[in-house]
């Protein structure tokens, strides 16, 4: 089985990204070792406007509402999470069908939560997206185009200029899936924990746009 599923991820992917999957597993599992691409893309502030099926929306949805989506796991959305998201100014637009929230997406411009206890922040004029999903039922119709239209729009007229993400250098299709909007790699960055140490690291073109994992401080975990 493992050999057949390595044949299938060469015949998807190629043989030198299949390969590195497998040795990237290995790292992360010895040494606590995550890499990731980071992409940038101008926002568009006058996007195309894409029409939308009869009784769906796209919008910046508030907290109530957010919570009161949450009752539904399937959104993978937390009462806690939503809050402090919210009290840090962060904003999740939502793709609505029928009232329903199908697709969203997190976005912030200011220093956030990120992996292994660890945040990110990054230079003024860039906001960070995050945390996007798509229900099952409701995958490949491309939703998150309609968001990202929305919040760049947004967005750009209140003075951000560009999009900046972050992805885990084993996720392919999610890489795959963020460069067909548009999104193009600066360099990489991420961290290692060895011998109880957490090492932070970035690539030249990831320092230039002020993108860093760092540690919080207590006052910044809150």
């Amino acid at each position: 089985m493992p050999f057949e599923n390595f044949r299938q991820d060469v015949h998807r992917w190629g043989l030198l990204k299949s390969s590195y999957v497998r040795i990237m597993r290995r790292l992360q599992r010895w040494l606590g070792f995550r890499l990731f691409v980071v992409h940038t893309r101008p926002l568009d502030p006058d996007p195309l406007q894409l029409a939308l099926p009869a009784g769906c929306s796209v919008r910046i949805l508030s907290e109530a509402e957010l919570i009161e989506f949450s009752v539904d796991s399937a959104l993978g959305l937390a009462s806690d999470s939503i809050r402090r998201d919210n009290a840090r100014g962060n904003l999740c637009f939502g793709y609505l069908e029928q009232a329903a929230l199908v697709s969203y997406t997190w976005v912030a411009t200011k220093a956030t939560p990120a992996e292994g206890g660890l945040w990110i922040r990054f230079s003024e004029g860039y906001r960070y997206s995050y945390r996007a999903l798509t229900v099952p039922s409701h995958r490949g119709r491309r939703l998150q185009l309609h968001i990202v239209h929305a919040s760049d729009r947004w967005q750009a007229a209140r003075g951000c200029r560009y999009n900046i993400d972050y992805i885990d250098t084993l996720n392919l299709p999610s890489i795959a899936a963020d460069r067909r909007y548009g999104n193009r790699p600066v360099g990489y960055a991420g961290y290692a924990k060895w011998f109880g140490r957490m090492r932070l690291f970035r690539s030249p073109g990831v320092k230039a746009i002020g993108f860093e994992f760092f540690v919080p401080s207590p006052g910044e975990a809150e």
